[in-house]
């Protein structure tokens, strides 16, 4: 699948959803537009439908000429009663079961007598193609969580915070803004003033910053997209540890053996039931009143910060479900 942008930046994790699926294919024949996929009209096609649906539910079922696979699926809540149609609910039970990246799309197929169950994401098995076990040394933050404030007392206190630590801010919002403008200045004071309680402040001017959220016309064709995400993946498989707010960074990197920890806001209910069954595969810093830290003291400093070097361990529970999702996506593949 490819995915036009909704708005002027593209979201670079559909792509990463893309190539995951692509492990499984000797060739991709062509490509089909995730919101057209109705509009599809030729020589019997397999599809991997996983990812997140989708803008346009007016469009949906896909056309009868895709032979899909579920797993990995995901309906975004707003987006639900639009999709589950009858004529949709009767599509989805001729391809059930139905496997869902995430425990509230289980329920609410459930709730339409949709046999499901929960695959976890097929970005867990990006292992098989991009696997490094030399690791390089390099410290990523990849879109990472921070609440910003228009309250009065907040912004004096990141504005006098960007006083007191100018030069640091300064230097951090070059290499992660690329631009050291006060709307920008202002923005990294925020994320300093929320990581700074965590990790050294070394740690943070040694790390690379790495954003998912891209201009679209930065990316240029489909080529462009999928190349792009190609870099980052390979990128993030030779790092030490990944710190994300972004599922599909920190899935990947369990699938290639990299060390992640994932930052959540668990008052966020939305972000819970996206959530909903893969947090828990995570060393996660979980944001609450203040930070709460879970499965990760143990990789404190002296100091009580992180700090370099870091040697974090994943967890193994997601490796049964990517077991899972190879074998799923094989026999798929090689079905006739």
């Amino acid at each position: 699948m490819i995915y036009k942008a909704n708005d002027i930046y593209k979201n670079i994790g559909d792509y990463i959803q893309s190539i995951a699926a692509a492990q499984f294919f000797k060739r991709a024949d062509l490509y089909i537009e995730r919101e057209h996929l109705h509009e599809y009209s030729g020589e019997k096609v397999k599809l991997i439908m996983n990812g997140w649906f989708t803008h346009f539910p007016e469009n949906w079922p896909p056309s009868n000429d895709i032979d899909p696979l579920f797993v990995s699926f995901h309906i975004a809540p707003r987006k639900a009663e639009a999709l589950l149609t009858p004529e949709s609910i009767k599509y989805l039970k001729k391809h059930a079961p139905i496997g869902c990246r995430d425990r509230e799309t289980e329920i609410l197929l459930k709730s339409k007598d949709i046999p499901a169950y929960f695959s976890g994401c097929l970005t867990l098995t990006l292992g098989k193609s991009y696997i490094n076990h030399e690791k390089n040394g390099k410290y990523y933050f990849v879109d990472p969580y921070f609440k910003m404030s228009k309250n009065v007392l907040s912004l004096l206190s990141v504005s006098l915070l960007l006083v007191f630590k100018y030069r640091i801010i300064k230097k951090l919002s070059m290499k992660m803004k690329k631009s050291t403008s006060l709307k920008n200045l202002i923005k990294t004071s925020f994320f300093y003033k929320t990581y700074a309680r965590y990790f050294e402040k070394s740690f943070l001017l040694d790390a690379e910053y790495e954003p998912h959220a891209i201009l679209e016309t930065e990316l240029g064709n489909e080529e462009g997209k999928f190349k792009y995400a190609h870099d980052l993946l390979t990128k993030y498989s030779k790092a030490s540890v990944v710190i994300t707010s972004r599922i599909h960074c920190a899935l990947p990197c369990l699938g290639m053996d990299t060390p992640v920890i994932f930052i959540t806001d668990v008052e966020n209910k939305i972000s819970q039931g996206r959530f909903g069954g893969l947090l828990d595969l995570f060393n996660n810093i979980i944001v609450a009143d203040g930070y709460k830290l879970t499965n990760i003291e143990k990789y404190l400093s002296k100091s009580g910060k992180i700090d370099k070097p870091i040697k974090v361990r994943n967890k193994t529970d997601y490796m049964p479900i990517k077991d899972r999702l190879i074998a799923q996506c094989e026999q798929f593949i090689n079905q006739n």
